[in-house]
């Protein structure tokens, strides 16, 4: 027998994997065999160990592989990483890679894929990937680097993405993680991601397939995360009120403050805004004319009419 006693450890355990030198244990993945040794994928999957050292084990030594989200190439990838510590991953293998990684437990490889996605998003995949981090969210962080990076990208995109040449739009489970846990800044983050989950909420199609028609229902489990008070005027005029997602008298204190708020902070706020005209039938549109009165003296509305 003739050893090359120059090899690494590295080294030698490609050769292992290329040769097959030696091997113990085949895989048929989709009828294609694939040989390998046991003491070598045991050792870095428990999945596997449990699978190979076990009573109901085929005799034969030959474990079949049928999951229909993986190829012979998508496995044999698979067995690389555990006798290397690398593989090929690009755009069209890494969702494969990255469910191979944690239906078999091997978790080095699923931080390396998550590593891989993180660098490679952008506002055309990131929800795509952000329906992955989901699917794997008791196994991995990715949901949450991707929620951390879409106000980078919120500004000109839609709760969309493409698959196979159509617009699929999030999952209602996706789009309420991200309405909870996306970062808000003190610019406009708030006022974007009410108006895309809006967006969304008159886009989605129900159970049957029909496209939901009151968006006051669509958004009722999105209602306690919006932070209606941070939204821009215009947007709770509009949208808020043309959909009646307010109660009267809660609308109405939510738009004084957000005028307020906006011309207190904002320079460049729009004159229309500071029409006293304009805050009056905001206000008043709100809630029953007969109230109004009442409504003004006790909410103290003749400060904030003095403040524009």
């Amino acid at each position: 027998m003739n050893f090359n006693k120059s090899k690494s450890l590295k080294e030698t355990f490609e050769s292992f994997f290329k040769t097959k030198k030696n091997t113990d244990v085949t895989f048929v993945i989709h009828g294609k065999e694939l040989e390998a040794h046991k003491l070598i994928v045991t050792s870095r999957s428990p999945v596997l160990e449990a699978m190979i050292y076990n009573d109901l084990a085929p005799k034969n030594g030959k474990h079949l592989i049928g999951d229909p989200k993986i190829t012979f190439v998508d496995f044999e990838n698979f067995l690389q990483f555990l006798y290397t510590d690398k593989c090929e991953m690009n755009a069209k293998n890494i969702e494969n890679l990255l469910h191979l990684s944690i239906f078999y437990d091997v978790e080095f490889l699923t931080q390396e894929c998550v590593k891989f996605i993180k660098n490679s998003l952008t506002s055309e995949n990131i929800f795509k990937y952000a329906e992955i981090g989901l699917l794997y969210s008791d196994s991995c962080n990715l949901l949450d680097i991707c929620i951390s990076k879409l106000p980078e990208y919120l500004k000109n995109i839609s709760f969309s993405f493409w698959e196979n040449n159509f617009e699929k739009w999030i999952s209602p489970e996706l789009a309420l993680k991200i309405v909870e846990k996306c970062p808000r800044n003190k610019n406009d983050t708030e006022d974007q991601i009410f108006k895309k989950v809006y967006e969304w909420a008159t886009k989605i199609k129900d159970e049957k397939n029909v496209l939901t028609e009151n968006a006051k229902m669509a958004l009722e489990p999105f209602m306690p995360f919006i932070k209606f008070e941070d939204l821009e005027p215009i947007t709770l005029a509009t949208i808020v009120k043309d959909n009646n997602l307010l109660d009267p008298e809660h609308f109405s204190d939510i738009i004084c403050k957000a005028v307020k708020r906006f011309n207190e902070g904002q320079n460049g706020i729009l004159l229309e805004w500071k029409k006293l005209s304009t805050i009056k039938r905001l206000v008043a549109s709100s809630i029953p004319a007969s109230d109004y009165r009442q409504y003004r003296l006790s909410h103290d509305l003749s400060d904030l009419e003095r403040s524009l």
